[in-house]
């Protein structure tokens, strides 16, 4: 029976319910207009509101943007009772049931959003690159009803895409871009309502064109891509907060969101498949979290369904299915040990039951892959070979993670807080950090296994922007140990000043800043920091740059340079050029000219080094073009040419410019970086050498350095 203060309490709050459902519904009816006002200004962005009668603060998103700032503000005060009441076993995503119990935590995820909102309409992109792809797919899949590609080639696509309709011709089928139709699916509600909008405006005398390509469409489908990433937000929030203090979950993954490659896929490029597939991924990585908790039947039917759609996204996420492969593993394996043949016989259907739900959901995919592909393949299995696992005994782990270009953990150093976070998880859930960690690393191993492990052109580690949720965790892990331990907080700003008067005493020392009279302090942070770089590398790769610099005898800062460069058949390196900084070894002067304008740059010491990244171990020519530096005893400078730590070759230089060439056989070199040293027979000062003060210890000067394969 319920006491006397429950029943009190229930009366009073019966009383006061009228009161806060009518102020609640005063903030949220507001809130659903000024979201769908912010919405149709961002799609029809090019209609006059003059006439409208629309005020002038709200003729951009601006002024609705900062009125539901303060809506939500409100919202959240008549909420301060309830804020994060929910228990810790629920992780709901419905919008309703999200904006009911808006609190603190939900008041930071949601202006958040409205900054990244902001960001999107006045500094976002819309169509480019890949994304002009990806967009012809949902204006073909609405307007034409089909995915057959031909006509959008022909009235939309630029020419630097043709490429793709001439060799759909040769063999006689449509355009074939090789990219997966998933994210048209989840474009397709707004395209479709943009579609009945232009139409009814062109009805009432609009100018729009109802063809799939105006800017209202592309809008739309950008604007959507927005939405569902921060879908992606809410759903790692969701989770997040049942193992940790819900505003720690959100400011933690706000700050994620703002500072990942997720952003950008957000705000600059949306009509990449990236931030759209982050919440598909998120949304199957979630049901596979309540799964494994409480498993059923349903939950791990639902589990199979996300996953394909995941796979029809993009086919490299195949690795996400590693989380419930590894779960379900373990269950069968219970069964297994159990030596319980009816638990093992449910077991074993429930999994069967997974993956036929898997593949209904593929089904799209694999049919358009039959239908529309040029190979006639459900999988691509020649694409899936030739790109996918084309360097499967060799990964590029190293290049994939550290180097700066598009390493995961060097563009987005934040990544680097969130895998470490990840251990720290092993405490709160072992299994579910373990398989995280096994899941993410899987990715990493697919991922560095293509012949494009970089990407492309991106931003970032593009390929792993969808992996949002489990970076998530680890980061919400690694922003509350050390929000734990203020001494490590401390210890680093200390360290910070440290460093700032060290560097600061370097460039008084160097006259780079005056002991008095004024200056710039912003030079003054510039130098600080490349005299800094030079000696330390890029903080987020560390300690790659350092083994790198102990390696090949280089500053760390040539790491970012030269590591994970793309590789070449043939090289051709003028020397002192442009280009010579990406190959560039230890034992070299800075660049100079000759008279005549040739660029080159001076030997020092007794050996130098050039750093050649190649495809794979090819007979090779080798030539250089230089010259042997003075010697007081008119001497050639004989010269030993080593390929990876072995004598490879010899030849003599003498004075004046002149180029040799040696054979160097594959046997010498290696796929990936080459490190090719030239040992001199002496140096000599170049100043007894040419009549000057200079100092240098120099053996030659070099103009030109070139690689050819031998046919």
């Amino acid at each position: 029976m319920p006491t006397t203060s429950d029943v009190s309490t229930g009366e009073s709050a019966s009383k006061k319910r009228p009161k806060a459902l009518r102020l609640e519904v005063l903030t949220e009816l507001p809130l659903i207009l000024l979201g769908i006002y912010i919405i149709v200004l961002t799609v029809f962005g090019r209609l006059d509101l003059v006439g409208l009668g629309v005020p002038l603060s709200f003729r951009n998103p601006s002024g609705a943007l900062f009125a539901c700032f303060i809506l939500l503000g409100l919202r959240t005060w008549l909420n301060r009772n309830r804020a994060s009441q929910e228990p810790d076993s629920r992780i709901g995503i419905r919008p309703g049931y999200w904006l009911r119990g808006l609190g603190t935590p939900g008041l930071i995820l949601a202006s958040c959003f409205l900054f990244v909102l902001f960001m999107f309409h006045y500094d976002g992109g819309r169509l480019g690159g890949d994304g002009i792809i990806n967009y012809v797919y949902v204006r073909s899949l609405v307007i034409d009803g089909d995915l057959d590609l031909t006509n959008e080639f022909e009235e939309f696509v630029p020419a630097g895409f043709q490429f793709i309709a001439e060799r759909g011709r040769r063999f006689g089928r449509p355009p074939d871009p090789s990219q997966e139709p998933g994210p048209a699916l989840l474009w397709a509600p707004a395209f479709l309502l943009t579609h009945g909008l232009v139409k009814v405006l062109v009805w009432g005398g609009s100018e729009i064109p109802a063809d799939g390509y105006s800017y209202p469409y592309v809008n739309a489908v950008s604007l959507i891509g927005v939405f569902w990433s921060f879908l992606a937000i809410v759903i790692a929030y969701r989770v997040s907060r049942r193992y940790f203090e819900p505003c720690l979950a959100a400011v933690s993954i706000s700050a994620l969101w703002l500072s990942s490659s997720l952003y950008w896929y957000t705000v600059k490029a949306p009509t990449m498949p990236h931030a759209t597939t982050a919440v598909v991924v998120s949304l199957f990585l979630y049901l596979w979290i309540k799964a494994r908790e409480a498993p059923s039947a349903p939950r791990w039917m639902a589990v199979g369904l996300a996953g394909g759609l995941v796979l029809s996204m993009q086919r490299y996420n195949i690795f996400y299915v590693l989380a419930p492969l590894i779960t379900l593993g373990g269950v069968v394996w219970g069964a297994v040990f159990q030596k319980d043949p009816t638990l093992l016989r449910r077991r074993l259907l429930t999994a069967a039951a997974v993956a036929v739900a898997f593949l209904l959901t593929a089904l799209p995919m694999l049919l358009y892959n039959f239908y529309y592909s040029t190979d006639r393949s459900f999988f691509r299995m020649g694409d899936l070979g030739g790109f996918t696992l084309r360097y499967w005994d060799n990964p590029r782990i190293g290049e994939f993670l550290f180097s700066s270009n598009h390493g995961l953990f060097s563009w987005t150093p934040a990544n680097y807080l969130a895998v470490l976070g990840l251990f720290l998880l092993l405490r709160k859930d072992r299994g579910l950090a373990a398989t995280l960690l096994l899941t993410l690393g899987g990715g990493v191993y697919l991922l560095s296994s293509t012949w494009d492990w970089y990407a492309g052109y991106s931003f970032g580690s593009r390929r792993l922007t969808e992996a949002f949720l489990i970076f998530a965790l680890g980061f919400c892990a690694s922003t509350e140990f050390l929000l734990r331990r203020p001494k490590v907080l401390a210890a680093g700003a200390l360290g910070a000043l440290v460093v700032w008067n060290f560097l600061l005493t370097e460039l008084v020392a160097r006259g780079e800043v005056p002991e008095m009279g004024t200056f710039s302090f912003s030079d003054a942070v510039g130098r600080g920091a490349s005299h800094f770089y030079q000696r330390v590398g890029h903080p987020a790769a560390i300690p790659a740059p350092w083994l790198f610099a102990w390696r090949y005898g280089v500053s760390p800062a040539q790491f970012d340079l030269s590591y994970g460069d793309r590789r070449y058949h043939n090289v051709a390196i003028e020397v002192g050029g442009d280009n010579d900084r990406y190959f560039l070894g230890q034992g070299w002067s800075v660049a100079e000219r000759d008279p005549d304008g040739r660029s080159y740059r001076w030997s020092l010491g007794r050996q130098s080094t050039w750093l050649v990244p190649l495809f794979g171990p090819f007979d090779y020519l080798l030539r250089l073009t230089g010259e042997a530096s003075r010697h007081p005893e008119g001497w050639s400078q004989p010269l030993s040419i080593e390929v990876n730590g072995r004598r490879a070759a010899g030849l003599t230089l003498v004075n004046g410019w002149q180029t040799r060439v040696v054979t160097i056989p594959a046997s010498y070199w290696r796929e990936g970086l080459n490190e090719i040293r030239l040992v001199y027979g002496w140096t000599v000062d170049a100043g007894l050498a040419y009549g000057n003060a200079d100092s240098r210890q120099i053996a030659c000067r070099l103009a030109r350095l070139e690689l050819e394969i031998i046919k």
